[in-house]
């Protein structure tokens, strides 16, 4: 199945090699992958998971994906930054 990426922050360095420089990128992964499949294909640390979102909605790990879905990892923040303006779902 396939999903779209996106990627912010310092989170960028875990993007395949073959992905656009920029903006969401197609990921494969077999059916019934969850979230945290996901980041383990990428490669992102385990705190960086945290901030998970699919299609605008926060997450936990274990939610089955769905091909043609966007999900959104981002990188933690510090000094009480939001999410906020993360979420758009193009």
């Amino acid at each position: 199945m396939k999903i779209r990426v996106r990627l912010y922050g310092a989170a960028q360095k875990y993007r395949p090699p073959d992905a656009p420089e920029s903006g969401p990128f197609v990921l494969e992964l077999p059916e019934g992958a969850t979230v945290a499949a996901a980041a383990e294909r990428l490669g992102l640390p385990p705190a960086w998971t945290r901030a998970s979102f699919i299609n605008g909605e926060a997450v936990p790990l274990e939610r089955p994906l769905h091909p043609d879905e966007l999900l959104v990892f981002a990188p933690p923040m510090g000094g009480g930054a939001s999410y906020h303006g993360l979420l758009e779902v193009g």
